[in-house]
């Protein structure tokens, strides 16, 4: 592989019990930090929030409840108590046609923008 300044390959070590461990997100955090990244936007499916949220270190979520019915549905097991034990409040709700869009902000924290549609853009 090429060698790129701006990417890090990190090793995962295998537990005791065999099985890949995983990163801690708070090391992700601390890890991007100490490169002077202080902005992340992580994108993922509910086992990737579920993690950050565990650690209560998401300061804004913007979450999209869509009626969609799904042949074999997977439940997310994110619900508004595990999203306010993590730190947040509801700021603002819309309906954008059949859609419902949540917007979520650490206790305490301003959204970045006046009016929570504008961001991100």
């Amino acid at each position: 592989m090429a060698s790129n300044p701006h990417l890090t390959l990190v090793q995962l070590h295998k537990g005791a019990d065999g099985t890949q461990t995983h990163m801690s997100p708070m090391d992700i955090v601390q890890d991007l930090q100490s490169r002077e990244i202080h902005h992340i936007m992580v994108e993922g499916g509910p086992a990737t929030a579920i993690t950050f949220l565990q650690e209560s270190i998401v300061d804004r979520a913007i979450i999209i409840r869509a009626p969609v019915v799904f042949i074999e549905p997977v439940v997310s097991n994110i619900n508004n108590d595990m999203l306010k034990d993590a730190g947040l409040i509801l700021l603002e709700e819309r309906s954008v046609g059949d859609d419902v869009i949540e917007y979520w902000v650490k206790e305490g924290e301003d959204w970045p923008t006046i009016s929570v549609a504008d961001w991100p853009n």
